[in-house]
């Protein structure tokens, strides 16, 4: 399945059973996100705890709450991929989901002042 993002076109593997539901989206398939895996990569960020500062992880929880779809990263060596699952049963809204955590991944990668507000200690 193919989902229109702010990195193009990412084409989607699907796998499902009675109560669960998934969306991989793998590097060999999606050449220009490249760069996100090696961002998840080198940051260590395997799921939405993974993600510093708390206002980014905030951001990220309102997607998991919103869709119902919650993310991780596997890196494989030789098939890395972020999966992409229903946080409840027979549910998740992945056509919202996904784009929604790509933009969002892009925005922090590229534009990371745009969520972090720097904590402001007074007295100093």
């Amino acid at each position: 399945m193919g989902l229109e993002s702010v990195w193009g076109v990412i084409r989607t593997r699907r796998t499902a059973s009675r109560m669960s539901r998934q969306e991989c989206v793998l590097l060999k398939d999606n050449l220009s996100l490249k760069p996100l895996f090696e961002w998840l990569r080198v940051n260590k960020i395997k799921n939405v705890n993974d993600v510093k500062p708390e206002c980014y992880q905030k951001r990220l929880l309102d997607i998991l709450v919103d869709s119902e779809v919650r993310f991780s990263f596997e890196d494989d060596k030789a098939l890395p991929m972020i999966i992409f699952s229903n946080s409840v049963p027979l549910e998740g809204n992945f056509q919202l989901g996904i784009p929604e955590y790509l933009k969002t991944f892009y925005k922090i990668m590229y534009n990371p002042d745009l969520y972090y507000v720097p904590e402001v200690k007074l007295g100093d």
